[in-house]
Formats: C-alpha cells, sequence, structure tokens
C-alpha cells in the first residue's frame, strides 16, 4: 500500500511538474505570438504611412510642374522683351517676376516625416532591404535636388540685389536658370516616385 502511495505522489508531482512546464512554454508562445503580431503591424502602419506620403508628393509635384513650367516661358519672353529696351529698366527684378506671376512661385514641398520618423525607430528595421535602400536614394535626390534647389530661389528672391533695378536683367536671367533647373528637378523626381511606388506599393496590394 505504501508502494501504491508513493507511485500515485510521484506521478502526482511528474504531473503537476509538466503541467507548469506547459504553462509556462503556453505563455511564452502567447507572448511571442502578440510580440510577432505587433511587429506586423507597427510594419503595416509604416508601409501605409511611407505609401501615403509618396503619393502625396507625387500629387504635389503633378500640380507644380506645369505651372513652373509657365513661369518659365513667361520669364523667358520677358527676358528677350528687355534684351531689346534701350536705357535703364526702373523695376527690380522682384517687381517684374510679381507682374508675370501674382501668385508667386509655389513651392514644391515634398515630405519626408513618415521616413524620417521610420529612420529615428526600429521600424525601420521591418521593412525589406530593397525598399529601405530605394527610399533612402529616392529622399535623398529629393533633399539634395528640389529641396536645396526651393531653398536658393527663396534666398535669391529675398537677396539684396534683387531689390536693385540696376540689376533686373541680370537676376531674371538668374531666377529663370533656377526655376528651370527646378522643374527639370521636379520631373525627374516625380518620375522615381511613380518607380517606387509601383515596384514596392502597388503590385503588392493586387
Amino acid at each position: 500500500m505504501k508502494r501504491f502511495l508513493k507511485r500515485v505522489n510521484g506521478f502526482q508531482i511528474i504531473i503537476e511538474s509538466l503541467l507548469i512546464i506547459f504553462s509556462i512554454l503556453f505563455a511564452l508562445g502567447v507572448n511571442e505570438i502578440r510580440a510577432t503580431k505587433q511587429l506586423n503591424s507597427q510594419k503595416e502602419e509604416s508601409l501605409h504611412n511611407l505609401e501615403n506620403e509618396l503619393k502625396r508628393n507625387f500629387k504635389g509635384l503633378e500640380k507644380v510642374i506645369p505651372y513652373h513650367k509657365k513661369i518659365t516661358q513667361r520669364l523667358l519672353k520677358m527676358i528677350d522683351s528687355l534684351s531689346t529696351i534701350k536705357g535703364e529698366i526702373n523695376k527690380t527684378g522682384l517687381e517684374l517676376m510679381s507682374d508675370v506671376n501674382p501668385s508667386g512661385i509655389m513651392p514644391p514641398s515634398p515630405q519626408k516625416t513618415s521616413w524620417e520618423t521610420i529612420r529615428i525607430t526600429n521600424s525601420i528595421s521591418l521593412l525589406d532591404f530593397e525598399l529601405v535602400n530605394d527610399l533612402s536614394k529616392l529622399y535623398k535626390l529629393q533633399e539634395d535636388g528640389v529641396e536645396i534647389t526651393w531653398k536658393l530661389i527663396a534666398n535669391f528672391l529675398l537677396s539684396r540685389e534683387n531689390f536693385d533695378p540696376n540689376h533686373t536683367f541680370e537676376n531674371l536671367k538668374i531666377l529663370n536658370a533656377y526655376i528651370t533647373e527646378l522643374y527639370s528637378q521636379e520631373l525627374y523626381l516625380k518620375q522615381k516616385i511613380k518607380y517606387a511606388l509601383t515596384k514596392h506599393f502597388v503590385n503588392k496590394n493586387k
């Protein structure tokens, strides 16, 4: 009888131990599933934000590109017209620019908030290497091209020389060169954004 009771107690201890181990493993499994689900959710949110940002930038470029093209055409006409004028020009480049485009030049304003947010968090480690590599190049292109050129234009418009009628003709030619460069960069950036959307987002959602 004592041997039987010892065996029963031994089996009970083994079963209890197994139940404890199973409970621990189950809890670890549940936590791992939750962690995986949370990471997947974080990844999907990052991809969603990036896609929306690229789409906004694409639409923004679609809006400003024709406008900037018209500005360059109007500036060229004005420059040709001024080149035939003999004598002094009694208006500054800024005043003539306002005559040509009363609404201003309209900045391209591409955004990079979603990309910067992902870069400074661990979200970037969840994304595919090829996607991160392509977007790094794309946003670098945006920064070194459109963003810098627009800053140069803004600084030039507010420069002291631009308020001097003695430099009007030269300033208009410089401004036209800047805006022509901006227009070219916008076209190229738009093309690259479209490629990134098609490669990494549009086809993935089908």
